[in-house]
């Protein structure tokens, strides 16, 4: 009894320590974060995929390459040991010919290369939602690794990576690469159609100012035929894709032939379709002077862009 008595306060001292271990491992476990999965669907609605994060940057970068414009869309979120991003790219004006996808692909993975300073590690081909598409491994520095994902889909490129260090995978690299999915498919080109301008839509040219009397017909069809043109060129990849909307644009052109930049009347709630509308009238300045009849000093137009709908009667 003598024994029990002077062992019993130790005892007592271990189920304290173990309650205590229990209760910190218990706190810690509350306030672990639960990592936070957000799927994203891309701005066109053309793709979906999920990153391991709610915190999602985007960035849109216009580039041009001799006759070739590219509009460039890229998404990503870095966590604290990796990054995961998602680049889709758009060209225009459209190839009139088929284009063989492995060329389109491989000149997609020498850009990669070249933009990180990489080294191709390895290559193998795959088929994503029954599109043409390769895995590769690169490096990037001593310490850097890039997995890709490069998926074409006709005229369109889509990148994925995930940047992390050497010997360390990221949990959540599958699961990136596996919910990349594609939901509409970009509209086949045909050697024989019209203009990218006329398959997706319609430009409309209203003039404003009293004509005194003087014939603007010429100037308005010159006009409209130039920005067609060049609406063409900066067609943007929504369209493409089947995005509905209308762009209505208020000009006021000097006698000169100098424009004022173009002011958004209505927009189409798509920045991609309302910067393409106002980069192809921009586009098309100088334009010619006015009739030498004309006394005014300006004339003010309407320029409407109709993407994927009926236009309005005139």
């Amino acid at each position: 009894m003598a024994n029990l008595r002077k062992i019993w306060p130790i005892f007592v001292l271990l189920l304290r320590q173990k309650k205590i271990c229990l209760i910190l491992l218990l706190t810690t476990a509350c306030v672990i974060p639960a990592q936070e999965i957000t799927k994203l669907t891309a701005a066109d609605g053309s793709c979906e995929v999920s990153f391991p994060s709610e915190f999602i940057h985007h960035e849109q970068v216009s580039t041009d390459s001799g006759h070739v414009h590219l509009e460039t869309q890229t998404y990503y979120v870095e966590t604290s040991e990796s990054k995961f991003v998602l680049i889709y790219l758009d060209p225009s004006p459209l190839p009139r010919v088929d284009v063989n996808a492995e060329d389109v692909i491989n000149s997609a993975i020498g850009g990669t290369l070249k933009r990180w300073k990489g080294r191709l590690l390895s290559e193998s081909q795959l088929t994503i939602n029954g599109n043409p598409a390769k895995a590769t491994i690169m490096s990037a520095g001593e310490n850097m690794i890039i997995d890709g994902r490069f998926v074409y889909v006709k005229p369109r490129i889509y990148e994925l990576f995930v940047h992390h260090e050497k010997k360390v995978t990221p949990a959540f690299e599958q699961q990136f690469f596996d919910s990349f999915s594609l939901k509409t498919a970009a509209a086949p080109i045909n050697a024989d159609q019209q203009s990218t301008a006329e398959q997706y839509g319609a430009v409309v040219i209203q003039m404003l100012t009293r004509n005194e009397g003087v014939d603007f017909s010429p100037f308005v069809k010159r006009l409209m035929d130039a920005a067609k043109r060049n609406w063409d060129e900066k067609m943007p990849q929504a369209a493409r894709m089947g995005t509905k909307g209308k762009v209505v644009l208020h000009l006021r052109i000097h006698k000169n032939g100098t424009l004022d930049a173009p002011v958004i009347e209505t927009s189409s709630g798509e920045k991609t379709l309302d910067g393409a509308a106002a980069a192809a009238i921009l586009a098309s300045a100088p334009f010619e002077q006015f009739p030498a009849n004309f006394k005014g000093p300006d004339v003010e137009f309407r320029a409407i862009f109709i993407y994927n709908v009926p236009p309005p009667k005139r």
